[in-house]
């Protein structure tokens, strides 16, 4: 189902949105050796880790 009458699309989106976070976040992260960046990294992973498991059927 990917038409309008999908009820998990916004999930979806929010999803990829957050794992193109968690790659840019984690390549800044590791390019410039700043942990704080990587700590985020991580919990935007975990966000949509939860989001998957809860949301999702």
């Amino acid at each position: 189902m990917t038409g309008p009458e999908d009820p998990y699309r916004s999930i979806r989106r929010i999803e990829y949105t957050l794992l193109l976070i968690v790659v840019g976040l984690g390549a800044v992260g590791v390019v410039t050796e700043t942990v704080w960046l990587l700590w985020i990294a991580a919990w935007f992973l975990i966000v949509a880790g939860l989001m998957e498991m809860f949301f999702r059927p």
